[in-house]
């Protein structure tokens, strides 16, 4: 029996080789491409061969502002460099200048949390200069009054100066003194503290002693397994002593 076949269907095959109609969309996208590209023909290209812009001389940048401004080179000091390579007093110098500053640094560390008034220096210093200056005055005053005795006024001034010098404290004696004081409170403050973790130490290790010769003797058994009771009864003897003699 022959099968019905319709003769108006297409297989893939046919639907492959087949060319697809034209819509009406498809002429207008062509025809819009067609008015770009003739937009951009009109138009001259900005690609390589753009014409060059013409400068002006306003327009062009200085040479100043091109050029940086370079720093001028200092010239070798050969004077100063033989100094301080090799002179001792330059390194003499630096070392006094350091050794203040590290002075003066643990100086201030010390007086941080201490509550007492801040030492003014500057006081120190004007209470100094007026003291040479009242020296200075002495000393002119005894020469207007012993003019015609010159070896009197030299035995006076000379007996004047050394009073004055040994009564006489540095600008900065006070400001030395308390920190020396700090300085040697905190020493202080450190031995005790050695000294109490030393006897803490001692007192633990002589526990620890006394703890294992009183495990060693309760722990000892006879050849039967049975604990030795003449070291109990010694362990008892003991504290019995001892709560008796408190």
């Amino acid at each position: 029996m022959a099968k019905n076949i319709k003769p108006d269907q297409t297989t893939k095959r046919d639907k492959f080789f087949k060319k697809p109609k034209h819509s009406p969309f498809h002429t207008q996208r062509h025809y819009k491409n067609e008015t770009k590209s003739s937009a951009n023909e009109s138009q001259p290209s900005n690609s390589f061969f753009m014409k060059k812009k013409n400068y002006n001389a306003e327009d062009a940048p200085s040479q100043s502002q091109e050029v940086k401004k370079e720093k001028p080179k200092k010239p070798f000091d050969k004077k100063k460099w033989r100094l301080q390579r090799y002179s001792k007093k330059y390194k003499l110098q630096q070392w006094e200048e350091s050794r203040k500053k590290v002075i003066l640094r643990e100086y201030y560390k010390e007086t941080k949390g201490n509550l007492d008034p801040k030492i003014n220096v500057q006081k120190i210093y004007e209470e100094a200069e007026k003291e040479d200056s009242d020296l200075i005055k002495i000393d002119q005053l005894e020469n207007e009054n012993n003019l015609n005795s010159e070896i009197v006024n030299d035995d006076k001034s000379e007996s004047t100066k050394e009073i004055a010098t040994r009564n006489k404290k540095k600008p900065h004696l006070n400001a030395y003194e308390e920190y020396q004081r700090l300085k040697e409170e905190k020493k202080r403050k450190k031995e005790e503290i050695q000294q109490k973790r030393e006897e803490r130490d001692k007192a633990l290790k002589e526990y620890k002693k006394e703890k294992t010769r009183k495990y060693k003797k309760l722990n000892k058994k006879t050849s039967k397994g049975q604990p030795v009771m003449k070291y109990r009864m010694q362990m008892l003897l003991e504290q019995i002593q001892k709560s008796v003699s408190n």
